[in-house]
């Protein structure tokens, strides 16, 4: 599990709130809510400054 969580590679944890203990201090946090059968809302938290500097690079749709 710390392979997954702790490379430098991207892990998707579905129901994280589940397991907050064990995911790293810095982390991207996605909140997605449903707002109808076709519509979504995205939210995305950035923990740490790894995350805060990749959100900074995204470009509004």
């Amino acid at each position: 599990m710390d392979d997954y969580l702790y490379g430098k590679g991207v892990c998707v944890v579905e129901w994280a709130e589940k397991g907050l203990s064990v995911l790293p201090t810095e982390h991207l946090l996605i909140q997605i809510d449903y707002l109808s059968d076709t519509e979504r809302s995205f939210r995305l938290e950035p923990r740490g400054k790894r995350y805060l500097e990749l959100l900074t690079q995204l470009k509004p749709l």
